[in-house]
């Protein structure tokens, strides 16, 4: 029979045992987190120059996220599985209106933005992360046992996948930048073109 240790979920939940599945799935969720947080501390600056609340906004979600990834490691309780819900189901609802309705505020309110890579992997995360912080509020899930060897195993294919999909996103973000108006690139050219003439002749 595989070891099990008690751990108080809740009160209301007093003869609840955790099993191994329990450890791998608060371990998942750990470094899912501090993924989804390393991707917004990432964009903090250039959401930040874009507009301060979105700056301020990235800021607030990526050290939530990463306070949690260590706190459901710590303790695992009722509390602690709901926060993980609530946490990334607003950050995933944030991001679908972003995408299809647009933000009511910043530099252009009511304008969808467009989906990239970086943004899609951390909403992604942060799916994962409601599906399994429910898991973790079911009895089934909670006492279900597993090898320590399939624990170990699948926590570092789990980190490693997390971790190079955070590399990726992170180095695939690219800020935006305003373009030039139509014309001034040329009055740019033009005028160093200029510069470049009154150098070789002089006086000319």
């Amino acid at each position: 029979m595989a070891e099990v240790s008690p751990t108080d979920l809740s009160p209301s939940m007093p003869d609840a045992v955790e099993g191994r599945f329990s450890a791998l799935l608060r371990y998942s969720l750990s470094i899912l987190s501090a993924g989804a947080g390393a991707i917004h501390i990432a964009v903090v600056q250039a959401h930040y120059e874009e507009y301060w609340a979105f700056g301020v906004f990235f800021a607030v979600a990526a050290w939530l996220q990463i306070v949690w990834a260590i706190v459901i490691v710590a303790r695992l309780s009722r509390p602690v599985a709901l926060a993980g819900v609530a946490i990334n189901a607003i950050l995933v609802a944030v991001w679908v209106v972003s995408r299809t309705v647009g933000v009511p505020v910043g530099p252009e309110p009511g304008s969808p933005e467009a989906a990239e890579f970086v943004d899609v992997a951390a909403t992604s995360f942060e799916v994962l992360l409601v599906v399994g912080s429910l898991a973790l509020l079911s009895r089934g899930v909670v006492r279900r046992a597993m090898g320590r060897a399939a624990l170990v195993s699948s926590t570092v294919l789990i980190g490693l996948a997390v971790m190079v999909l955070t590399t990726a996103a992170v180095i695939s973000f690219t800020p935006e930048h305003e373009e030039p108006e139509p014309g001034h690139e040329e009055e740019e050219q033009t005028s160093e073109q200029e510069e470049g003439d009154a150098l070789v002749f002089p006086g000319g």
